[in-house]
């Protein structure tokens, strides 16, 4: 089911519209991901905002979304910051526990 479409005068595959209109976006994404290696960042094509999921202990459901990206960022810091001051009693939770453990 591949239609396409004129936008602007120029063809578009209907079914990857996003590879077109979002690529920087999703450079974006990348960035931001490769700065904070332990979450995995998307762009949501439909929402048209940025998604990040911890990669680290995190309680459940825990995420942040933005389109904006020092709204993300400031939320998954605040993720991280709760996630470790919650797991002190528990230390193999938050992204630092495990340098630690390492580093003893």
């Amino acid at each position: 089911m591949n239609s396409r479409h004129s936008i602007g005068g120029e063809p578009v595959d209907r079914e990857y519209p996003s590879v077109i209109y979002d690529a920087e976006e999703r450079r974006i994404a990348s960035r931001i991901e490769r700065r904070h290696p332990h979450w995995h960042v998307e762009w949501g094509v439909g929402s048209r905002s940025f998604h990040a999921y911890p990669r680290f202990a995190a309680p459940q459901g825990a995420r942040a979304d933005s389109p904006d990206v020092r709204d993300l960022v400031g939320q998954m810091r605040y993720i991280e910051q709760q996630t470790r001051a919650s797991s002190r009693g528990n230390p193999r939770r938050g992204p630092e526990a495990r340098r630690r453990e390492n580093h003893a």
